[in-house]
């Protein structure tokens, strides 16, 4: 799913850490219209009714997607991130930083998998460097900040001949707004699944809070919003405030981490 909505840790093997920041967002959250509790809750993240859908024609934006996966190409502790340029994937910070003591995973073991689809993939890429949003810190006490700066860039050490998904710019949107999330979820490894018909329901702290679905593994997948009749990637999710609302880091928020695709 996502990460820290509440803390999210969205590796398919690990659980979500969303419990130990719940009553930090319940203030932040006062703001954020909920919908209406459904009794098919199914997984954390899932809002209402599981509007997913397996992603049946994968073409651009589309083919951009992919899995990062840490510790080697085929091993199942993942997140979701997407090529934003011929060596740029964006995803979410937690998914490259050990849960328990805060340390970077060793660029050798940090894996992106475009368009992964039965256990193949378009390509594969390897990380030269990692960048992450400046403030973040694995054990932030401030929830919302913490979900903010969520988020990370992967240099990859070659470019990928795969079309980039398109960035939104850094334009604020407002509330309703009907978005798209894709990813990776647990129960959709090695697929991608979409919920085509999500909205934004409120802004606030920097984060766009949304019902949009989402599950274990989707953390830092796309939220793309139509722009011209196309897709555009609008915001990376994070987490989810278990099944209340889905918390993502909209483009304003970390555009600067994309100025450059050189590591030091």
């Amino acid at each position: 799913m996502t990460a820290p909505f509440v803390s999210s840790r969205l590796f398919s093997r690990l659980p979500f850490v969303f419990a130990a920041f719940v009553l930090a967002l319940l203030a932040l959250m006062r703001a954020v219209v909920a919908e209406p509790a459904s009794n098919k809750k199914v997984f954390p993240g899932v809002i209402g009714e599981d509007d997913r859908e397996y992603l049946t024609e994968l073409k651009a934006p589309w083919t951009a997607i992919g899995r990062v996966n840490i510790g080697g190409v085929s091993r199942t502790a993942y997140c979701t991130g997407t090529l934003i340029g011929p060596r740029m994937v964006i995803t979410a910070a937690h998914c490259l930083v050990a849960r328990r003591s805060g340390k970077r995973h060793a660029l050798g073991n940090i894996h992106f998998l475009p368009g992964t689809k039965g256990g193949k993939a378009l390509a594969h890429g390897r990380a030269e460097c990692v960048r992450l949003a400046e403030g973040y810190r694995h054990d932030q006490d401030d929830a919302a900040e913490k979900f903010r700066t969520d988020v990370a860039v992967i240099i990859l050490k070659e470019p990928l001949e795969i079309p980039p998904a398109p960035l939104m710019g850094a334009r604020i949107e407002k509330a309703p707004l009907t978005l798209q999330h894709l990813g990776y979820a647990r129960d959709s490894r090695h697929r991608i699944k979409r919920d085509a018909d999500c909205k934004l329901r409120g802004r606030q702290s920097g984060l766009w809070f949304t019902d949009c679905d989402t599950h274990f593994g989707g953390s830092g997948g796309p939220v793309f919003l139509e722009r011209d009749g196309e897709p555009v990637l609008a915001a990376i999710m994070v987490g989810a405030i278990r099944n209340k609302h889905s918390v993502a880091v909209p483009i304003d928020q970390w555009v600067e981490l994309t100025a450059s695709d050189t590591c030091p």
